[in-house]
């Protein structure tokens, strides 16, 4: 376990971090980033582009997905929406890599507030041609209340 000071409201946080960290505390997202180098970098924000591919699926997928439910929806929804996540994590890697060298790593990090996971704030500030999803349920928008 690691003890680590938030840089945004200097409380201690806790945990097995390798790169993200997100303090309980404040809610906000720092990186351990001393001693890596950028292409180690971009190999943890591949791993996290991975995570966060969900977030790009098309909007009529997630929609469908929404409104019946992924689990009840059976094999063929279930392998739909995941050939579609898969698709947008190939095009987040290549568009990383492409965009991604050491300069604009730092640049980046400079600029990050800590809202949002550093990998999503990079496709965003370097306009990602993909729209992404909220991070957060929007209920009034949603057609599903089957929970």
């Amino acid at each position: 376990m690691k003890q680590i000071a938030c840089p945004y409201c200097g409380k201690q946080v806790t945990g097995n971090h390798r790169y993200e960290v997100k303090c309980y505390h404040c809610g906000k997202y720092s990186y351990l980033t001393d001693g890596l180098s950028a292409v180690e970098e971009k190999q943890e924000l591949y791993d996290a582009a991975r995570q966060y591919a969900y977030t790009y699926v098309p909007e009529d997928v997630r929609e469908y997905v929404d409104k019946y439910g992924l689990a009840q929806s059976g094999p063929t929804t279930l392998r739909w929406f995941r050939d579609h996540e898969e698709d947008a994590y190939r095009k987040m890697k290549q568009f990383l890599d492409e965009q991604l060298d050491e300069q604009t790593l730092k640049r980046l990090h400079d600029k990050h507030d800590g809202k949002l996971p550093f990998v999503l704030f990079v496709l965003d500030f370097l306009n990602f041609p993909l729209r992404r999803a909220s991070l957060e349920w929007q209920l009034d928008q949603s057609s599903s209340c089957d929970f």
